[in-house]
């Protein structure tokens, strides 16, 4: 089956102005046009379509994904390229999902401190939490900026 750029947009969540920019920017080098120029989507454009959505929200840039695009295009002669680009990614969605875990536990700390704000209308005062401290955090960064402040004060 084929289906229009405003079908696809609809079932998958993509704007058709999103589809156009990534035709344009030659990450759909798979899909069909007619000789209008309408582009026609397959079932198997679909999962390219995903890829390139997950490629896309992991971090990776749109001129990436068209390399990568154009070396899948290219056969197995391509295949080290693409697994060491893919490794590249996941070691940066690991830093983004490590900092989005700190994140988090602040964030955690923060509900909890102010949930007993209110609970004693502002008369609660709290230095640590057992289970996250902005403090404990802290440490390590001003032992860091002290470090460097005692090597720049030896250097001059």
């Amino acid at each position: 089956m084929k289906y229009s750029i405003q079908t696809i947009s609809k079932v998958l969540g993509i704007p058709p102005s999103t589809l156009r920019y990534y035709d344009k920017e030659g990450l759909l080098p798979f899909v069909e046009k007619t000789s209008a120029g309408v582009r026609q989507f397959k079932d198997a454009d679909i999962e390219w379509l995903l890829t390139i959505e997950c490629l896309k929200q992991c971090g990776m840039k749109i001129s990436d994904i068209a390399k990568y695009i154009s070396l899948c295009e290219k056969g197995n002669s391509t295949i080290n390229e693409r697994y060491l680009m893919l490794q590249n990614l996941e070691r940066n969605i690991n830093e983004q999902i490590k900092f989005l875990k700190n994140s988090k536990k602040r964030i955690d700390f923060k509900l909890w401190f102010y949930q007993k704000l209110v609970e004693t209308d502002g008369n609660f005062m709290a230095e640590t939490n057992e289970s996250y401290s902005f403090r404990n955090d802290a440490v390590d960064y001003i032992e860091k900026l002290h470090k460097i402040a005692e090597n720049k004060n030896k250097a001059e």
